[in-house]
């Protein structure tokens, strides 16, 4: 299952108490979303806090994370790097810098 498709399409139904993928996919998550936030806020605070447990991992997250939208202006996923060494670093930090490298499509 994609991250797209539980943050964007199925993430009203993925907060309740019901759906359980946010349990897996982000286990503790509900202590540090405010429910009761804007559906834009909780999802935000949510993937923050998921990029957080990545980089609890040993692996560092890159600050810049990339949203990627469609020819239709629709939002379909976004982009994080999630590495070990400094040179991904290195090559993620040209890979978004919009002035050198353009749009990432």
């Amino acid at each position: 299952m994609s991250v797209r498709w539980i943050f964007k399409r199925n993430f009203e139904r993925n907060i309740s108490s019901i759906g359980r993928v946010f349990d897996k996919f982000a286990p503790g998550w509900r202590t540090v979303v405010d429910l009761n936030s804007s559906k834009a806020s909780a999802r935000q605070k949510l993937f923050e806090y998921w990029r957080d447990q990545v980089a609890q991992l040993c692996t560092d997250t890159a600050n810049n994370v990339r949203l990627i939208i469609g020819g239709n202006n629709q939002r379909l996923y976004w982009l994080l790097l999630a590495a070990k060494h400094e040179l991904a670093r290195k090559f993620w930090g040209v890979a978004t810098n919009v002035e050198k490298q353009g749009k990432l499509l």
